[in-house]
């Protein structure tokens, strides 16, 4: 996300048309907000949404909250719909930067429960 910071821009485009009606509250991470305003801004105030600063959220996510819907395009959600698309369903999220229990940088940011030694099983 931060080589391509405009790419919220797309999900949330993508996400608001899922939506039924308009009124949503969207909750951001505040630098995405900023990026939001600027370019979507008159959209945003048109369908009578409401833009939220989420310090929880990671760059790049994105929570959507409107009577009756709820919608939560994450990039963690986001991966692991793709990943179950292709048969997947055991692989799991973990951000590049984050750290292994055993200090150890993960350079893959998927992990396959299968194949991790989770269980002692292997695929």
């Amino acid at each position: 996300m931060d080589e391509h910071p405009e790419a919220i821009l797309d999900t949330l485009r993508a996400a608001l048309q899922q939506l039924p009606q308009g009124h949503a509250q969207i909750r951001l991470h505040p630098e995405d907000l900023a990026l939001v305003r600027e370019h979507m801004g008159e959209q945003i105030s048109h369908g009578g949404h409401r833009l939220q600063e989420d310090f929880a959220l990671q760059r790049g996510d994105c929570r959507i909250d409107t009577q009756g819907a709820q919608l939560d395009a994450t990039l963690e959600t986001r991966w692991r719909r793709v990943l179950e698309s292709l048969g997947r369903e055991h692989a799991q999220f973990a951000p590049q930067d984050a750290v292994a229990p055993d200090g150890i940088d993960d350079d893959d940011a998927w992990e396959d429960e299968r194949t991790a030694g989770g269980d002692g099983a292997s695929a």
